[in-house]
């Protein structure tokens, strides 16, 4: 993983150990997966405290019927100060995919 990164992660975890359900790393890129009830505390901590200014995809998928949770919900971070990205994951239920 990424070293500089991977500190990301860990300032997530540090403010708040529920906020990180899984960590990959692949192709360069890391990808957190976390709670939807946090999601929004998650996007404000790392835009206040990290500089993750600019939201610059969000996007959907819908992982099958067979996938429990069946959809996921990706936004990618950008800090215009770091020049780092960082893909949140959301996973949601399909009985609740709010």
């Amino acid at each position: 993983m990424n070293d500089k990164l991977h500190g990301y992660v860990e300032k997530l975890k540090q403010e708040n150990g529920d906020w990180v359900t899984d960590v990959k790393d692949a192709l360069g890129e890391v990808t957190v997966t976390v709670p939807g009830e946090a999601i929004v505390d998650v996007c404000r901590f790392l835009r206040d405290q990290q500089g993750f200014d600019l939201l610059a995809d969000l996007c959907g998928g819908d992982r099958g019927p067979e996938e429990e949770p069946r959809f996921e919900v990706n936004y990618h971070l950008f800090s215009t100060t770091h020049h780092d990205r960082l893909r949140l994951k959301v996973l949601l239920p399909e009985d609740d995919p709010t």
